[in-house]
C-alpha cells in the first residue's frame, strides 16, 4: 500500500483525526472526511475497512504525537523542570478556547467525552498521557517507594491537569474572575511537589533541583496550604 506522506491513506488519517477532534466521532461522517481529504469514499473501505478502524488509527497516531509534544525537553533538563513543563503544557491544552493541535484535542476529547463503547481508544488516549508522566515521576521517586506511590502520584497529577478546564470557568461575580491556566498549572505543580516531598527524603528531593529553582520549589512545599 501507498504510505508516502501525501498518500490518500495518510491524508485520510490526518483529516479524520482533525474532524474527530473538532466534531466528535458520531457527528463526523465518512463523506465529510473524504471530501476534506479529497479522496473517494471507497478509499476508506480499501485502507481501513470502515469508520471505526479509521478512528482507531487516528487516535493511535494522535497518542504518539502527544507523547512527544508533552515531553519535549533538552536532555539535560532537571526532572522537576520537566515535570513543571509537562503540567504547564497539559493544562494549557486542556483549555478548550486554545487552538491546540488536532492530536492533543483528539486525545483530550477521548478522555472527556468518549463516544464509542470500545474502551481501547480511551485506554490509548490515557496511555499517551500517563506513560509520559509516569516516566517523569519515576525520576523523582526513590526506588523503594515506586511500587507503592508511582501509579497513585501519576494518577493524581494527571487527573488534576485533565480536569483543569473545569476550574477555568468556576469564577463568578462573587468568587472573582475565572482562573487562568498559568495559575492552575502553578497550583498543581506546587501540590505535586508537596506530594512528592511526603514520600521522598529532603536530600533526595533537593538533588533533583539544584540552584535557585530548588530553593523556590522547596519554599513552595514548606509553605503549602
Amino acid at each position: 500500500m501507498d504510505h508516502r506522506p501525501d498518500s490518500p491513506r495518510d491524508r485520510l488519517v490526518e483529516t479524520a483525526g482533525l474532524l474527530f477532534a473538532k466534531n466528535g466521532y458520531a457527528r463526523t461522517t465518512l463523506r465529510d472526511i473524504c471530501e476534506a481529504a479529497q479522496v473517494n469514499v471507497s478509499s476508506v473501505g480499501y485502507y481501513f475497512h470502515g469508520k471505526r478502524r479509521l478512528h482507531d488509527i487516528a487516535v493511535h497516531m494522535a497518542a504518539d504525537i502527544v507523547k512527544r509534544e508533552l515531553c519535549e525537553c533538552p536532555p539535560a533538563t532537571p526532572p522537576l523542570e520537566k515535570l513543571r513543563c509537562f503540567i504547564d503544557r497539559l493544562v494549557y491544552h486542556s483549555d478548550h478556547s486554545v487552538d491546540s493541535s488536532w492530536p492533543m484535542r483528539l486525545v483530550l476529547r477521548e478522555l472527556h467525552t468518549p463516544e464509542r463503547s470500545d474502551a481501547n481508544t480511551v485506554r490509548e488516549a490515557t496511555s499517551a498521557l500517563s506513560t509520559s508522566l509516569s516516566a517523569l515521576v519515576r525520576e523523582l521517586l526513590p526506588a523503594s517507594r515506586q511500587a507503592d506511590d508511582l501509579s497513585l502520584i501519576t494518577f493524581s497529577i494527571l487527573a488534576q491537569c485533565v480536569s483543569s478546564s473545569l476550574a477555568m470557568h468556576i469564577g463568578d461575580d462573587e468568587t472573582g474572575p475565572d482562573l487562568k491556566p498559568s495559575a492552575i498549572a502553578k497550583h498543581i505543580y506546587q501540590y505535586s511537589l508537596a506530594a512528592l516531598s511526603e514520600v521522598t527524603s529532603e536530600r533526595e528531593f533537593s538533588s533533583h533541583c539544584p540552584g535557585k529553582s530548588c530553593e523556590s520549589a522547596s519554599s513552595s512545599v514548606e509553605h503549602r496550604v
